[in-house]
């Protein structure tokens, strides 16, 4: 006999993850959809030229959740991350590993931004590692 799981939230444990899965890659659109208005919170929106994910599929095979192309010949590569927490230093390695991975046009130079929900935890922002932080909280105040 099959017995009926009365067992709360299992509706929730079930698709958490795949919700969650979702939930990241909605973000990453709803952030390439609005970047000029991110362009405008990191303060460059007038020199913006182009605004795009970036895609590599040799060998070395990576993904840029949104690079923008200035008119100031600066590249600024934004990782974009939907997490629940504050983000950690051990994001440094993969975002270095791309920054490194990008053929970076002759002339232009490179600035890195961390667009989350909660923004970076101090240990990450203490580290300068990134240029600029964009977080849900920003975004909203803006609109």
């Amino acid at each position: 006999m099959i017995q009926e799981n009365r067992s709360p939230k299992l509706f929730e444990r079930v698709t958490q993850h795949r919700f969650d899965i979702w939930l990241g890659l909605s973000f990453e659109r709803f952030c390439v959809k609005h970047a000029a208005h991110l362009a405008s919170i990191m303060g460059f929106q007038e020199e913006m030229l182009l605004a795009a994910p970036y895609f590599e599929r040799n060998d070395k095979r990576f993904q840029i959740d949104l690079l923008y192309q200035r008119a100031d010949k600066v590249i600024t590569l934004c990782e974009i991350k939907y997490h629940h927490a504050t983000i950690n230093t051990k994001i440094i390695p993969a975002v270095e590993r791309k920054r490194a991975l990008l053929p970076l046009p002759r002339g232009y130079s490179c600035e890195k931004a961390l667009i989350s929900l909660r923004g970076p935890d101090s240990a990450l922002r203490d580290s300068g590692y990134f240029d600029h932080y964009v977080g849900l909280e920003d975004i909203l105040d803006q609109l």
